[in-house]
């Protein structure tokens, strides 16, 4: 079990199965999968508000890698990186933010967004993917740099496994802890610290596979932690971090089906603030 893991090696990944050690459909049981899968809810708010969100109804398709996406191309002219905001929870993929932006600019966009996902799991599908195709632009919209990845034994494997403030996952299964008390040990520094080096690594490696790198945030800590760091790649808008009354409608009731992540409008809006920096 734990010589197979000391064996992991994203950085120069042999095999594009590697994706499914950092996919949530491919890790948690409920929703492990073996070929292409229809998912019809994500949990039961979307199923009670199927019939009252506005939009027409949708199912996710899930390729056995765990991606809302066919077979990975062997070249992207966008890669979208990020958590359930990118990904698309209680969305329609043809109304995020990836996908807005990458027709507009004509391009070809694969989307790599992961429930739950952490800086460190981001990072890791993002190595993974440049030893098995060319991304000319990859745009990562990142959750709060306080989540994390642990490694934990699980029917009888080591598994990769986000951690995250009061939430309680698969962590509590593998740990005689809970991710409170992890918390509560670590100081915000070591938590800047563990996604600062996280940030400055993607870019090195990057620049290695001649891609360009683009990065925001949701979170408005941890975009203004990105705003202080000297990054050489291009810092996008933050995620709709306010509107103009005057010339703009209020985002507050724009929800998607799941009532509880950014709805249409919010992707839409984000998807024409970045566009004129993808170059």
């Amino acid at each position: 079990m734990i010589d197979d893991f000391a064996k992991t090696n994203f950085l120069k990944s042999k095999t594009l199965d590697d994706l499914k050690k950092l996919s949530i459909c491919t890790t948690r049981p409920d929703l492990s999968i073996a070929n292409d899968i229809i998912i019809r809810y994500f949990n039961p708010n979307e199923y009670h508000n199927k019939d009252s969100w506005g939009y027409d109804n949708f199912v996710y398709k899930v390729s056995n890698l765990g991606f809302r996406g066919e077979e990975i191309p062997k070249s992207i002219d966008l890669a979208a990186l990020g958590c359930s905001y990118t990904f698309g929870q209680g969305l329609p993929e043809e109304l995020l933010w990836h996908r807005i932006a990458s027709n507009a600019l004509k391009f070809a966009s694969y989307n790599f967004g992961q429930p739950a996902a952490n800086i460190k799991s981001i990072a890791d599908i993002f190595y993974i993917l440049l030893n098995h195709t060319k991304i000319k632009h990859a745009v990562f919209l990142l959750p709060p740099y306080h989540r994390l990845q642990v490694a934990s034994s699980i029917n009888g494997k080591v598994e990769l496994i986000p951690i995250l403030p009061n939430y309680k996952g698969l962590f509590e299964s593998g740990f005689p802890i809970s991710s409170d008390d992890i918390y509560k040990s670590l100081s915000d520094e070591t938590l800047f610290n563990i996604f600062k080096d996280t940030i400055y690594t993607i870019e090195v490696i990057a620049d290695i596979y001649d891609c360009k790198v683009y990065f925001s945030s949701w979170d408005h800590m941890t975009y203004n932690f990105l705003s202080s760091m000297n990054l050489s790649s291009t810092l996008l808008p933050e995620w709709n971090s306010s509107f103009n009354p005057v010339t703009e409608e209020s985002l507050d009731n724009d929800l998607a089906r799941d009532k509880l992540h950014p709805g249409p409008k919010h992707h839409k809006k984000w998807a024409k603030q970045i566009i004129p920096y993808i170059k």
